[in-house]
């Protein structure tokens, strides 16, 4: 009996630990790890990737446009949509890595940094390590952070959104719209440069025709629009992501203040008095 009692409660532990940490693993391989788990997100991802990399297309090809036309009227414009270009850069690089990592941060939580904590609460429950289970606790703590701060940052930005009601497309139609009439002042300018080399004596070399005129205003609104919508885009792709991952630390620096140890060594205390209890009823039945 008293080998049955030194044996069975590190045994439960051991297989309840494995048990565990197989189930972990498992999900990480099967659920967590795959593109399936976070399709909503993924989807919602792709939505904004896409029209961000189209809306950086047409502010590249019209700061080009501009660029083609006679005198510097345009260069301000055009210099200042390329530098707009460079914050929608990088706000596809964000969204890049926010949907690649989705499945990465997936198999590193369940495959790797669960089983470890799985592991520190045994060992800690074992040998009545308060340390371990307290790590265990920051390392359980951790992964909660790490798994679901992408998906609440998704969320988060979606939820302004919707309360705000922006959307790209908007600023993609008056994108279209400005890369159109700046194609046909470009057109319009060529054409006027041609009469003027022909002989149009008459015509004054820098006066920029209506047309011209009008794909310069419409560059320019699409301009003002864009600043706006690029500004609502570093918000909700960049900054709330940082502001979430900030949020989960300060929540866990709080969380590890309360010392949950005690309620696992509470529960390994219950479980020992029970196996005790066990087997002094064992001994009675046998001695009867």
């Amino acid at each position: 009996m008293k080998d049955i009692k030194k044996y069975l409660i590190p045994l439960l532990v051991v297989i309840l630990c494995l048990v565990c940490i197989g189930c972990s693993i498992n999900y990480g391989l099967n659920t967590a790890g795959t593109p399936n788990r976070y399709e909503k997100t993924i989807a919602s991802i792709d939505e904004e990737l896409s029209g961000v990399l189209k809306l950086s297309a047409l502010t590249t090809g019209i700061s080009a446009t501009i660029t083609a036309i006679p005198g510097d009227t345009g260069t301000p414009i055009a210099d200042h949509l390329m530098t707009l270009t460079t914050w929608l850069l990088v706000v596809i690089v964000v969204l890049f890595f926010q949907k690649y990592s989705l499945t990465l941060i997936g198999k590193l939580t369940f495959i790797i940094i669960i089983p470890i904590v799985i592991g520190m609460f045994g060992v800690g429950i074992l040998k009545h390590s308060k340390k371990l289970l307290l790590k265990g606790v920051n390392g359980l703590l951790i992964a909660s952070l790490i798994f679901f701060a992408i998906p609440a940052s998704v969320s988060l930005s979606n939820e302004i959104k919707e309360t705000y009601e922006f959307s790209l497309n908007n600023t993609l139609a008056e994108a279209e719209n400005a890369k159109a009439k700046t194609d046909e002042a470009t057109d319009d300018s060529a054409d006027d440069n041609k009469n003027f080399i022909e002989g149009a004596i008459s015509k004054v070399t820098d006066a920029v025709s209506s047309t011209v005129m009008g794909g310069l205003d419409a560059a320019e609104n699409f301009l003002n629009t864009l600043t706006e919508s690029l500004a609502v885009l570093v918000v909700t792709s960049c900054a709330i992501p940082m502001l979430v991952l900030v949020l989960f630390i300060w929540l866990i620096k709080k969380l590890v203040e309360v010392d949950l140890s005690k309620s696992l060594l509470i529960c390994h205390d219950h479980i020992d008095k029970s196996v005790k209890s066990l087997v002094s009823h064992n001994k009675k039945e046998n001695s009867k």
